[in-house]
């Protein structure tokens, strides 16, 4: 990560945590494969701020971007590591579409592709953010009744009116 390596604490590796966040670099394109953006995801237990830079072609830059994403737009995220261990990504879905509107995304999903080196704070982060979400969905209300049940009697029957 940036600023932020493992430290050596008798033969077990942890990562520190400053700021309160993780900041992973990362790279992804669009679903087209027309933009190709590079950045870094600051993940923390409040959601993610990605900051990122798109091209065009790979040729044609544009402005610095930042996108938030509050812990209650995440519907989950996880870590998958790519073969022999060279690199992975992380995946993230939304609760709404509409939280994807100025992301980059390829099928409803945000894919950040990072380095083997960031891998373990990636896990970490990851871990974290995500028993984040859990406990969050957790503390939620629980979901409205579908409309079919606000219409049906003790025995089952459904209450319409036949008026002639």
């Amino acid at each position: 990560g940036l600023g932020r390596r493992p430290r050596w604490n008798g033969g077990k590796i942890k990562i520190k945590m400053k700021s309160g966040f993780y900041s992973i670099p990362f790279k992804t394109s669009d679903e087209h494969g027309i933009k190709n953006f590079t950045g870094v995801a600051k993940l923390s237990i409040y959601g993610i701020v990605l900051e990122f830079e798109s091209k065009w072609f790979g040729l044609i830059r544009d402005d610095l971007t930042e996108a938030r994403l509050p812990l209650a737009e995440i519907l989950d995220i996880r870590l998958r590591r790519g073969f022999f261990g060279l690199g992975g990504k992380i995946e993230i879905r939304t609760r709404t579409f509409a939280a994807l509107a100025s992301l980059p995304n390829k099928n409803g999903r945000i894919r950040l592709k990072i380095h083997r080196e960031d891998l373990r704070e990636a896990k970490v982060a990851v871990g974290e953010l995500q028993k984040a979400i859990d406990e969050y969905s957790a503390s939620l209300p629980p979901p409205h009744s579908q409309l079919s049940d606000l219409f049906q009697t003790d025995t089952g029957a459904s209450e319409t009116d036949d008026r002639g």
